[in-house]
């Protein structure tokens, strides 16, 4: 029986087309390939945009909820819309909150001793627009989830700040706010 599959294998091994070849398919040293003779499969490799990493020191200052400064250079993250800093907001109930400073606070508890993986773009000497994630979530998703900014064009993130208007949440406890659709 084993006579039998030996030469069925042989047979078989014959018609593959890398028969007529003794090289091995894989190695452990690096092997130079020439194109114009051998062809090779490409395989396309993974590609990750968020090329540019900031680890966000201690030190790095929040202006608003949308943008920061660390080591000289200033931060501002794409497709949100922060308020004033300075903007008062007045809730049905009669509430009042500094909305606009809580929007700053939480962009540096955010960020704060954070890695960050971004894209990055120049707008102008040492100033950078960036569209960041922390781990698979990007950050401006949780800023306009929590309602302490607006999302500016992005379709998914319109979709996530139609949920924190719903909510109430942040900026969308004020009524003027929610009116307008603007703060």
């Amino acid at each position: 029986m084993s006579l039998l599959l030996s030469v069925a294998h042989d047979g078989m091994a014959n018609d593959l087309p890398y028969a007529g070849s003794q090289e091995p398919i894989w190695t452990d040293r690096p092997v130079r390939v020439d194109r114009a003779e051998q062809r090779y499969e490409r395989v396309a490799g993974l590609f990750d945009p968020f090329v540019t990493k900031l680890r966000i020191k201690p030190q790095a200052q929040a202006f608003d909820g949308g943008s920061f400064r660390q080591d000289g250079s200033i931060y501002i993250i794409a497709d949100v819309v922060a308020p004033d800093p300075k903007r008062i907001c007045h809730a049905d109930d009669g509430q009042i909150s500094a909305c606009g400073s809580k929007a700053r606070a939480f962009l540096k508890s955010l960020i704060n001793r954070r890695y960050l993986e971004c894209r990055a773009w120049s707008v102008a000497l040492r100033t950078w627009m960036i569209d960041c994630r922390i781990g698979h979530t990007r950050i401006a998703e949780t800023l306009v989830a929590s309602g302490h900014v607006r999302a500016a064009r992005d379709a998914d993130l319109m979709a996530v700040e139609q949920d924190a208007m719903q909510r109430r949440a942040g900026l969308w406890a004020d009524a003027g706010c929610r009116l307008s659709r603007r703060c």
